[in-house]
């Protein structure tokens, strides 16, 4: 029986910010993220998941973090389909 495969990983990121003085900043999702393969490399809401630790980065999430860079991918473009009411943009 074969996996059924939803393809690569994405997602289109919009974070509304309302600061204490009531400015708003908003961070968006572009392709100047950059991203790579991160540990879980397999995962069933059935069989758990499969996680290789030799591909884990310690620290990656923290500032200051330095990694090679060539590793880390750039993002690439998607849009979305519409569900959450942006109307796919």
């Amino acid at each position: 029986m074969q996996k059924p495969s939803y393809g690569p990983p994405r997602v289109i990121v919009q974070l509304n910010i309302t600061l204490v003085g009531g400015s708003q900043v908003s961070v968006v999702s572009d392709t100047d993220w950059k991203g790579r393969q991160g540990p879980v490399v397999l995962d069933s809401v059935y069989n758990g998941e499969k996680f290789d630790a030799t591909l884990e980065r310690y620290g990656w999430s923290k500032t200051g973090f330095q990694d090679n860079t060539s590793l880390w991918l750039n993002a690439e473009g998607a849009r979305c389909c519409g569900c959450c009411g942006c109307f796919g943009y």
